[in-house]
């Protein structure tokens, strides 16, 4: 018997031999990709809604697999892969990415015609496509392909707010963190937001259910603490050498500028030679995204600059500076390359986080979330205790200002009050210079001296000249480097 097409029989279904099949045709844009133009499959039944309920189930399996393709975020031999556990059955492979919430298939599917999840989907991503950054769309794409899996492609009409929590249950009992669960119903509550604009769906059953996080803000991630710092400051000063040999110099020195100016690890490793400048006559680096179409900031408030702590200088960040100026290089690491999340992308894949990561290596018992970002927690809770006031942290670290005020009417503030405010972290990782005055059995006189650990240099305080060992130990960039520099853990001078 041939196949069978009658206006009752819902859309992408036919009957064959009295049994019901699905039929549904591939997107043209993803012909080449699966090498067919559509699916067909039998469902095994003649019961009307046992094929209802099947066919929901492969349109909302299918919609979530197209959907994932449009946005490149699975492989391709991943994608053929599962079309053929859809088709065949069976397990389906995972991806790179978690693994897909169990399905939710909603029992009483809808009689009328209208909009489906997918639709709204696509609706909303077309909208923000020129907004979105690469990052944003690979993300939002694998979300939306798991919100796709896990309800089935719904109708817009029947999705309502039991359903929505049987939903945020089963990915609770996944073992899903609080922050994810809420981040999967926070971006289904935008798109059903942005749905009803559209006036497809009346009301927005994803409104208000998040689950309740009782963490305090500090307790999400935590900051690195002093010792930890220590140890990390420690290793890289043992392997800068190996780093420098291998042209790897951001190994060095972003983790460094990460501690002591609390910026992004994107923030640092996009720095152009010319984002290094003086501010007032104060050394500073200035976050922008200007100069280099692959630059960024996450938001207009990021946009800063920020002077340069004491012991960077010391360290001789400028005449790492310099060197790269003078090899005719634009940007400050020239070894990174623009990845999907930007310049810092393979830094932080590759080297630097993951359970075999460099950070790893260094600090073993190190538990799961600590990140490159967490100096920048720990450069917040130094000025916290430093006691510097909250308006001047906001623009130091590139936050949304809280006060009205001062955000719309107050102006940035001074770079030496800037630079006071950063003058007060102190890790403890450079050895002080001081001024004493020692006994001298040769002439048996107390004569001036700056001592640096077990380094002692005469010098001549009364004279009204700064000793020029003390200039260097300052600024090895003018007047070279001091012989207290060889009191800093392994010290290599560039």
């Amino acid at each position: 018997m041939s196949a069978v097409f009658l206006s009752r029989i819902p859309a992408n279904m036919l009957i064959r031999n009295n049994k019901y099949h699905y039929r549904r045709r591939i997107p043209s844009s993803l012909i080449d990709l699966f090498g067919r133009k559509e699916v067909t499959k039998s469902l095994h039944t003649t019961k009307p809604l046992e094929a209802t309920r099947l066919k929901n189930y492969l349109d909302g399996q299918l919609e979530s697999l197209f959907q994932a393709c449009r946005f490149n975020s699975i492989p391709a031999d991943v994608a053929k892969a599962r079309l053929h556990a859809i088709l065949n059955g069976g397990p389906q492979p995972d991806t790179p990415q978690e693994n897909q919430p169990t399905t939710i298939v909603i029992a009483a599917p809808s009689r009328r015609r209208g909009k489906r999840l997918a639709e709204a989907i696509e609706a909303f991503s077309k909208e923000k496509e020129y907004s979105w950054t690469a990052k944003t769309k690979k993300e939002y794409s694998g979300i939306f392909d798991k919100i796709l899996h896990g309800l089935s492609n719904p109708w817009l009409q029947d999705l309502d707010r039991p359903t929505l929590v049987t939903y945020r249950d089963v990915l609770t009992k996944e073992g899903k963190s609080v922050k994810t669960v809420n981040k999967y119903l926070q971006i289904l509550s935008t798109v059903l937001r942005h749905a009803g604009r559209l006036t497809w769906i009346q009301g927005n059953p994803a409104e208000g259910l998040g689950l309740q996080d009782n963490r305090r803000p500090d307790e999400v991630r935590r900051a690195f603490t002093s010792d930890e710092i220590k140890t990390i400051f420690e290793a890289l000063q043992r392997e800068k050498q190996a780093f420098y040999q291998a042209g790897r110099h951001e190994r060095y020195w972003l983790p460094l500028l990460g501690i002591f100016t609390g910026a992004r690890v994107n923030e640092l490793a996009q720095l152009s030679i010319t984002d290094v400048i003086e501010d007032d006559g104060i050394p500073a680096i200035s976050i922008t995204s200007s100069g280099d179409e692959g630059k960024r900031i996450k938001s207009e408030t990021s946009r800063r600059t920020i002077p340069l702590h004491q012991d960077l200088l010391t360290l001789g960040f400028l005449v790492y500076v310099r060197n790269m100026r003078e090899q005719d290089h634009s940007r400050l690491f020239p070894a990174l390359r623009l990845g999907p999340n930007g310049y810092s992308h393979y830094f932080v894949t590759q080297h630097f986080s993951g359970k075999k990561g460099w950070l790893k290596t260094q600090l073993p018992g190190l538990e799961p979330g600590m990140s490159f970002h967490c100096f920048r927690h720990s450069f917040a809770e130094k000025l916290k205790d430093a006691e510097i006031g909250e308006r001047l942290i906001e623009e130091l670290m590139g936050h949304r200002l809280t006060s009205l005020s001062m955000g719309r009417y107050g102006k940035p503030y001074k770079a030496d009050v800037r630079l006071q405010a950063i003058s007060r972290i102190q890790y403890r990782l450079i050895p002080e210079l001081k001024e004493e005055e020692l006994f001298d059995p040769a002439s048996g006189q107390e004569h001036d001296y700056l001592t640096c650990g077990e380094t002692s240099v005469r010098v001549y305080l009364d004279e009204g000249v700064e000793p020029r060992e003390r200039l260097q130990y300052l600024r090895p960039d003018l007047h070279g480097y001091s012989p207290f520099h060889g009191e800093i853990t392994s010290f290599l001078q560039d």
